[in-house]
């Protein structure tokens, strides 16, 4: 995945800058693309096809935003808040933003991760979103971003991933272990940093979860033979780990 991309995506919508951002998403064949466009698309609905006339009018609109905009950030000034700006603007809420959780079969183990992967993170951030579905070989599929706060750094993140992994690997078994997929973000002054992994159950097999140190599972996910293997017929080989980011100080 193009983690340049999605940064650059992430830095659009801040920016109020939908249409672009939806197009730099579009070119990112990845599953959390795919979560971002519906975000977005939740945010921002495309606009639909023009007919003759579709500019009448528009520079009063722009103008009318523009003002609208104005007088929000002359208000919030006034308002005397110290606070950070949002991590990631409008798409990430306080509270899990659960897209979907399929659980067909009743095991239970969509929210029970959900729970504890909560409970994990909550001493650097939160989770921010969440999606889930137990597929028809019962196994969980699940896609995860969590927002860092408390201590925004590369190398929390990477904690963070390490721990999802692990207790994703100690919540399931070999017989409902399916692909986990996780996003972290955090903010360096007004960049939006980001970094990710994903395994899946056959590559899972190979990490000793009790004993392995970050170091270790990142290390056995890189050497994996079927490293990046996004296909849906073989996301059981799914496995990539975390890459520095190509922004200096999101690595930091």
């Amino acid at each position: 995945m193009s983690k340049a991309k999605l940064e650059y995506a992430r830095e659009l919508i801040k920016d109020e800058r939908y249409e672009e951002a939806r197009t730099v998403l579009r070119e990112i064949n990845h599953p959390t693309a795919e979560q971002w466009l519906k975000k977005l698309d939740a945010l921002a609905p495309p606009k639909p096809s023009s007919q003759k006339g579709k500019y009448r009018g528009c520079w009063l609109v722009l103008l009318g935003l523009m003002l609208c905009a104005f007088v929000g950030y002359l208000s919030s000034l006034r308002s005397g808040s110290q606070n950070q700006p949002s991590l990631a603007g409008p798409l990430i809420p306080a509270e899990p933003t659960i897209v979907e959780i399929s659980d067909p079969y009743s095991t239970g183990l969509p929210e029970n991760f959900l729970s504890v992967a909560s409970e994990n993170v909550a001493q650097h951030g939160y989770v921010s979103w969440y999606e889930a579905v137990i597929n028809t070989e019962r196994r969980l599929m699940a896609n995860l971003e969590v927002t860092l706060t408390v201590t925004p750094q590369r190398s929390v993140a990477l904690q963070v991933i390490a721990d999802l992994l692990r207790q994703y690997a100690k919540s399931t078994n070999d017989q409902n272990a399916g692909r986990l997929e996780v996003l972290v973000s955090w903010q360096r002054g007004t960049l939006t940093c980001i970094d990710n992994a994903g395994v899946g159950f056959l590559v899972m097999r190979e990490i000793d979860w009790g004993s392995a140190t970050q170091e270790a599972i990142f290390r056995a996910i890189d050497q994996d033979i079927y490293a990046d293997g996004l296909d849906g017929e073989t996301y059981g080989l799914t496995a990539w780990a975390p890459d520095p980011s190509g922004i200096r100080e999101c690595n930091l």
